[in-house]
């Protein structure tokens, strides 16, 4: 209602512009992937179209079922009797309906689904790209993940981590999280090389690499259905299950009782982005997603050593940190490392401080979309620094800043001469300089932002 001073005349009261900046998410994955069907009203309407769910229940509504692929057994005998040698393949093909579920299992929620196309359709480098290209779409995405790379052929892979990456870059608001494709096996010298050589190069601050593969609690939805199961025996030949049942019921039996230990196996990077998750809502994006326990995972496919987790860990040569998952005695599952792929990188090193910084920018620019509608003067650079210090004040008394004291833990500069020059001004321009002591007080974090001015 507007205030009447004097008669006839009216006087609008000017509302005072909301200044205060409000931290945007931090843990809304997107998994790109094959799925049974992508139908919200008719089917393949959300065909390549990110769509938002909030549990596994609704993944099954939009996207559909996993349904059973084949699945080949190797069995030898020994002299306790008959055991499960080898199964092929190591992943499931149709990988995200278990992905999704392992997701929520380790306390995801809302998380962003591309699905690529339906279970018939070849696995390729071009589908995975339009997905990963899709997402781009989506500012609220911060976390990328597609699963179903590990599966591509070598150069393939290498090409989406590489798309991936450099979308991340672009947007500043998301990382990347991936798997080695030999994440089934043992890794000696020259087997980590060639792994490392295929996460390329560039942007690496933006990506994290997980290994090994992880064993779940879920069991194949391939097992329900013997026609697709095949099994060969110490001669090599290859049977049909069904056959094996009518041809030698006992033989069958011993079988089925392998089958029902039988569980799927799937990319460490699901799991993690649901703990990551997790540790968002109960610590804070600052706190390292590390030492943090998986749920639904029975062991590693790999054990890996303390020696072993090192020499993941650290590599003076190209700097590529690989993150292990390791299994303790009494202490279960847990991911035993928190770096970026830049592990030589002092600022970056560390994937908390890279998803705090990448919170903080986007949060900055958002809640002060105001201020490119507003004069370019000192009255406006005031009310900025004021704004940003009062949530970097926040963040401090939160524990996302180490310092004992907040003049030591940040500072925000914004104005003529120090972060902007006459010209800066006169082409509409204002940058603002924030600086953040993320590890220790002597090390800083700076983030440059630039605001344009718009003609309304």
């Amino acid at each position: 209602m507007p205030n009447i001073k004097h008669p006839g005349v009216y006087i609008q009261e000017i509302p005072t512009i909301h200044t205060r900046i409000v931290a945007v998410p931090t843990a809304v994955p997107a998994f790109i992937g094959y799925t049974q069907n992508a139908a919200r009203k008719k089917d393949g309407d959300l065909h390549l179209t990110p769509t938002k769910i909030t549990s596994f229940e609704q993944y099954c509504r939009l996207f559909g079922q996993s349904e059973a692929e084949p699945l080949h057994l190797e069995l030898t005998s020994t002299s306790g009797g008959m055991v499960l040698k080898n199964t092929s393949p190591v992943l499931p093909r149709q990988m995200l309906w278990y992905a999704i579920r392992l997701f929520f299992d380790n306390g995801g929620g809302e998380c962003y689904v591309v699905s690529t196309g339906n279970y018939q359709i070849s696995l390729t480098l071009s589908a995975l790209s339009d997905g990963v290209q899709a997402a781009a779409k989506v500012d609220e995405i911060t976390l990328l993940i597609a699963p179903e790379s590990v599966l591509l052929a070598t150069a393939d892979y290498q090409q989406i981590v590489n798309l991936m990456l450099s979308q991340c870059d672009q947007l500043a608001d998301r990382m990347a999280l991936f798997d080695l494709p030999d994440g089934d096996k043992s890794l000696n010298t020259a087997r980590l090389s060639t792994n490392r050589a295929n996460l390329g190069n560039n942007h690496l601050d933006f990506g994290a690499c997980y290994y090994p593969f992880l064993t779940t609690t879920q069991r194949w939805q391939s097992a329900r259905n013997q026609q697709h199961i095949t099994v060969s025996l110490d001669n090599g030949k290859t049977t049909q299950l069904s056959q094996v049942k009518a041809d030698n019921p006992e033989q069958f039996t011993v079988i089925e009782s392998l089958l029902a230990d039988l569980y799927v196996c799937l990319p460490a990077s699901v799991a993690v982005a649901g703990a990551i998750a997790l540790v968002d809502a109960s610590e804070g994006v600052w706190k390292a997603p590390a030492n943090v326990q998986l749920r639904g995972i029975s062991q590693p496919m790999v054990s890996i050593s303390d020696t072993a987790n090192e020499v993941l860990n650290t590599d003076t040569s190209t700097g590529k940190s690989i993150n292990a998952i390791r299994e303790f005695s009494g202490r279960g599952v847990r991911i035993w490392g928190a770096r970026t792929l830049a592990g030589n990188d002092n600022q970056w090193r560390y994937l908390s401080t890279r998803r705090l910084a990448n919170m903080v920018q986007e949060s900055v620019q958002k809640s002060l979309s105001w201020a490119v509608f507003e004069p370019n003067d000192a009255n406006t650079w005031a009310r900025v620094t004021l704004s940003v210090e009062q949530f970097l004040v926040n963040l401090w008394k939160l524990g996302a800043l180490t310092a004992t004291r907040s003049d030591e833990a940040f500072y925000a500069h914004c104005g003529l001469g120090t972060t902007m020059t006459a010209n800066d001004i006169h082409q509409g321009i204002m940058n603002i300089e924030i600086g953040m002591a993320v590890v220790r007080p002597a090390e800083f974090i700076i983030l440059r932002l630039q605001l344009h001015s718009q003609q309304a």
